[in-house]
């Protein structure tokens, strides 16, 4: 599959460039747990709301829709990018427990670390919908530390108001 899309990917200059990288790895594994992946689906609301939203990727089973990944490319800590990105989430689709943020960062590798962290003090300052409020509780539940040697990645999860958890994954793809 990668060798299909390696032409095609080495001529996308945005973020579809990764997440159709990320799109062929997912493929060669979902299958196995009996689940299908969506490649930009037309679903729910665009953020005009004018006329659909065209997802990033939409993971079913069963033909049922059971979680959204929405990617984002960042340089730096940019607060209106994030908000933009995350919040498109739920008006795609609002009915999901679990949402994934994919941010690849292609910053300066130094400043991956600084970059992680106004990142998350970005999240939190996001005025979310009542029914998927940040759970002030838990705040930011870093899951990094659960992986061993993993100095290119960032891992952790948001719990939201109606069981929703949202997982955020920044990738160090710096330069």
């Amino acid at each position: 599959m990668l060798l299909d899309k390696i032409h095609a990917i080495k001529q996308i200059s945005h973020e579809d460039r990764f997440n159709d990288l990320l799109l062929a790895i997912l493929r060669l594994r979902f299958p196995i747990w009996g689940w299908t992946i969506l490649d930009q689906p037309r679903i729910g609301s665009s953020p005009t709301g004018v006329n659909a939203g065209e997802a990033d990727i939409l993971v079913q089973a069963g033909g049922q829709n059971i979680a959204f990944i929405e990617a984002l490319i960042l340089e730096s800590g940019n607060n209106t990018k994030t908000k933009e990105h995350i919040l498109k989430c739920f008006d795609y689709v609002s009915y999901l427990s679990r949402y994934y943020i994919i941010v690849y960062f292609r910053g300066p590798a130094a400043n991956f670390d600084a970059t992680w962290a106004i990142y998350t003090t970005n999240v939190l300052t996001i005025p979310f919908p009542v029914l998927v409020a940040i759970n002030t509780t838990h705040r930011f539940v870093s899951l990094s530390d659960k992986f061993d040697d993993v100095r290119h990645l960032k891992i952790a999860k948001t719990i939201h108001e109606s069981g929703v958890e949202m997982f955020h994954i920044m990738i160090n793809l710096g330069v």
